[in-house]
């Protein structure tokens, strides 16, 4: 998938936007017109202005619980045989994204998050399967390199109520990256290739916050150290591979409150 991501945006010309984290909670909306039907800042596959079915929409009736007016619906739709190679194609979201430059879109962005959280409702059809996937990426001078990933995916699911989840970044190298690509798709057939859109998938998000976590600084070029597993659950290890002889320990929350904390942790391995 991330290798197609990827293909998909070197055929088109990457249009950055030098606001990051505006209007996830969708609440500014095109005014008037086909853009009426295009949250501000994001890219759609509405079609409307050639008379092919619009797929993404504005919903006032119902919004998240996380506050706001307004969240997106996206409905897999049929009907564009005759604009595009494609009939079905899945309701689409793309942070940056313009469908008549690039589709995938992307803003500039230096920070490492650790995770994604975002409120969804999901009526997708059996055999098919919805998205939202965040991507870190950096420019080295020859090609875009691929930095980290969060994604989670909708399979043949109905969430009828509002529902938060959370999606974890997972890291593939230590660069600093230079750009953020967020995409959500009703059907992910036109980013991956399968499984078949099913007309009438349906896809609701609001409130997306990127977690960024606060307060970690490098104090010391000395201070090495690991921890394991990852990701865990019930317990994990920090093994100290430091010159230091104790540490200092404190747990953060991805929401910045201390956890817990342990002072004078002895060199070797401490398990939590």
């Amino acid at each position: 998938m991330k290798n197609l991501l990827f293909t998909l945006a070197a055929t088109a010309f990457i249009t950055i936007w030098s606001q990051a984290q505006t209007n996830l909670d969708f609440e500014n909306w095109g005014a008037t017109g086909s853009s009426a039907n295009d949250p501000i800042g994001w890219g759609t596959f509405n079609l409307d202005v050639f008379s092919a079915p619009v797929s993404t929409f504005q919903d006032t009736s119902n919004p998240g619980p996380g506050g706001g007016l307004s969240a997106v619906h996206m409905v897999t739709t049929s009907g564009y045989g005759s604009v595009l190679v494609i009939d079905t194609v899945g309701g689409l979201l793309a942070l940056g994204g313009n469908i008549l430059t690039s589709i995938i879109g992307g803003v500039p962005y230096t920070q490492l998050p650790s995770s994604m959280e975002f409120e969804y409702k999901s009526n997708i059809a059996a055999g098919d399967t919805g998205i939202i996937i965040a991507q870190l990426t950096h420019w080295d001078g020859t090609q875009r390199v691929y930095d980290a990933e969060a994604m989670v995916s909708f399979a043949g699911s109905t969430v009828n109520v509002w529902t938060l989840d959370t999606a974890l970044f997972t890291y593939f190298s230590s660069d600093t990256p230079d750009t953020l690509t967020l995409l959500a798709l009703s059907s992910k057939e036109a980013l991956t290739g399968s499984p078949v859109g099913i007309p009438g998938s349906e896809l609701y998000l609001d409130n997306i916050v990127i977690n960024v976590p606060t307060g970690i600084n490098e104090r010391d070029e000395n201070v090495k150290f690991s921890v394991y597993p990852n990701p865990a659950s019930g317990y994990v290890v920090i093994k100290n591979g430091s010159s230091k002889s104790d540490m200092d320990v404190e747990m953060i929350s991805i929401n910045g409150k201390l956890v817990r904390s342990y002072t004078d942790v002895a060199g070797g391995e401490m398990t939590l």
